[in-house]
């Protein structure tokens, strides 16, 4: 009898992995889920959860992500910023790192070599006038990006200009770093998982079935965060509105700095719009590239802003667009 239950046990068990063998087969070749970001690229950080880990980063899923991190921990193919006259500190999430393009696609570089590059006499070289530091790191939200701030104020010296580009996810965003959640993700020398960190990435984030269970779990945190944060109070207000506290958070660091601030949003809505009216109003530069991006949208009516993979963002002639904008109010603050 107990001989009987045994193989019977053992039975439902093989079954039960050759099941979900085949299932994790079939999920790879015909319907693999691919995450925007490289978390492979971060490690753990008391102060915002996580930061982008030094080296040169690549991952091919269905696109492209690429990551140069110098040793200062930047997003950026300079090893240091010394011998540059001024410092420029970009802040932001994803659209400001440069996920899902090549590394040297994100509006920050594009600044760079835009306001670097000088034609003396017919031949081009390249000055360093402009330190352009690239702060941004996927699913950083506002509260992150000024600590961010802070740190490399401390660390490479103060900026000249401090670029702040918002995004609608911010207010979610903020609300997962308060919550504690931001400090949960499973990033390497994060001292919660300890030896379980390389089994718990094999499952969640190398498997399709582990993925797909993850997904769900971000979705209800996701979601609950949402539900808490202060666009829960009114459905009037824009994610951008929400964000004022820390935009104001920035400006006050950056009057404290002698910078000066010039902001942006991620998106052509109504976050654009209102921030772009406040900053008006408040006296403050805004990089305003939406009327740029419309102009040759309708000019070339088949040019998609969005990149044709899972990772979306914007492509990159969006991205020069962005640059070329953060360029105009930079230099009219400069006249």
């Amino acid at each position: 009898m107990k001989k009987r239950l045994f193989v019977n046990l053992a039975i439902s068990l093989l079954v039960i992995f050759l099941t979900i063998g085949l299932l994790e087969v079939a999920l790879r070749l015909f319907a693999p889920l691919h995450f925007t970001g490289f978390t492979d690229a971060f490690h753990y950080d008391p102060d915002v959860g996580y930061k982008a880990m030094p080296g040169h980063h690549l991952s091919l899923t269905d696109y492209q992500q690429e990551m140069y991190v110098n040793a200062l921990g930047t997003i950026n193919f300079q090893r240091d910023f010394q011998g540059y006259k001024s410092l420029v500190f970009a802040v932001g999430d994803s659209y400001t790192q440069g996920t899902g393009l090549p590394a040297d696609a994100s509006y920050p570089f594009q600044l760079d070599l835009m306001l670097n590059l000088k034609n003396t006499n017919g031949k081009g070289r390249y000055s360093k006038e402009y330190g352009i530091v690239n702060l941004g790191l996927a699913a950083y939200g506002g509260e992150q990006s000024f600590i961010v701030l802070k740190r490399y104020i401390g660390l490479i010296g103060k900026p000249k200009f401090i670029l702040y580009m918002g995004c609608d996810n911010d207010p979610v965003d903020d609300q997962l770093f308060r919550s504690g959640m931001r400090h949960k993700n499973i990033v390497k020398d994060n001292p919660r998982y300890g030896f379980l960190y390389h089994p718990i990435r094999l499952v969640f984030y190398k498997s399709e079935i582990g993925k797909r269970f993850r997904y769900v779990i971000q979705e209800k945190v996701i979601r609950k965060s949402a539900a808490d944060s202060a666009l829960a109070d009114s459905e009037s207000q824009t994610p951008a509105q929400d964000q004022l506290p820390v935009i104001e958070k920035i400006i006050a660091l950056a009057k404290e700095n002698e910078a000066t601030v010039i902001l942006s949003w991620t998106g052509m809505n109504a976050s654009y719009d209102f921030l772009k009216d406040w900053a008006l109003k408040n006296k403050v530069q805004f990089a305003d590239w939406e009327p740029l991006v419309t102009d040759i949208s309708e000019n070339i009516a088949d040019l998609p802003l969005d990149n044709p993979h899972s990772g979306l963002h914007y492509r990159t002639w969006v991205n020069l667009m962005i640059a070329e904008s953060f360029k105009a109010e930079i230099k009219k603050a400069t006249k």
